[in-house]
């Protein structure tokens, strides 16, 4: 009796039981966030000029160019010669994307805050105060998207920070699509 339960129960098991194999991850090269943590403030720092990203926002001041380059910081063009503009100094400002300037005081967005810089030593810039939470940021990352980008990427994950930049890489099983 108790091999014919059991013979019951395992054609019960090998007719019931489903044998879908594992689903097959789909690899393939697109655009992946970079992350930075904004709020870290000791990051904002005057340095050596260098080669012009995705800009942004133009602002003069004199002989001066303010040029922002989205969501890393602000290039810094001695603008004396409009013939010949020189570069003197990238003020990094991770995740900023607007900024005025009054006087020596330059504000900026850093993506949710809004952080005032003493410029008047451009060298040596002093983070003189810092208004938190004055911008949203993004609430939803489903709408969030590499700019100027057709194709695959990685959606954004806000608990891995603030989103600075996108570089292509491969990934896997990708779930968001920019057309």
């Amino acid at each position: 009796m108790k091999g014919v339960l059991y013979v019951f129960l395992l054609v019960g098991v090998v007719f019931f039981t489903s044998c879908e194999p594992e689903p097959v991850p789909v690899i393939m090269e697109g655009m992946a966030a970079i992350y930075a943590d904004v709020k870290d403030y000791s990051a904002i720092a005057s340095g050596p000029a260098r080669e012009i990203g995705e800009l942004g926002k133009i602002v003069n001041v004199g002989n001066t160019l303010y040029i922002n380059e989205l969501y890393q910081g602000i290039h810094v063009i001695d603008n004396s010669d409009p013939v010949d503009p020189i570069f003197t100094h990238f003020l990094t400002i991770l995740g900023n994307t607007d900024f005025t300037i009054q006087g020596t005081t330059l504000y900026a967005d850093n993506g949710v805050d809004l952080i005032v810089i003493d410029i008047s030593d451009i060298e040596n810039i002093d983070v003189v105060d810092v208004i938190e939470d004055q911008y949203s940021g993004i609430e939803d990352p489903f709408q969030y998207r590499p700019p100027n980008y057709r194709g695959v990427f990685d959606c954004v994950n806000l608990d891995e920070g603030f989103v600075v930049g996108w570089e292509l890489r491969t990934l896997t099983n990708p779930a968001c699509f920019a057309n």
